[in-house]
């Protein structure tokens, strides 16, 4: 699981890309903290559903995420 933080808002999706397992919390966060980038062969993925951003039946696996005061609590 790979855990982000952008502008305030947590996302929690499987960390392995669904193309060759590349660990996704070793990519870039892009287009204004919606998008993960993978390291190894650049897919993207929107962080919000996890789907790819180009081919909508590739997809990661998403988490929900809640806060409690400094606690980030994944929901599975």
């Amino acid at each position: 699981m790979a855990v982000f933080r952008t502008a305030n808002k947590f996302y929690a999706i499987a960390n392995r890309c669904v193309h060759k397992g590349a660990s996704l919390c070793e990519g870039t966060v892009t287009e204004n903290g919606t998008v993960i980038r993978c390291p190894w062969h650049n897919w993207s993925f929107d962080l919000a559903t996890g789907e790819h951003c180009l081919d909508p039946r590739e997809k990661l696996r998403t988490f929900k995420v809640r806060t409690d005061g400094d606690r980030v609590i994944l929901c599975a």
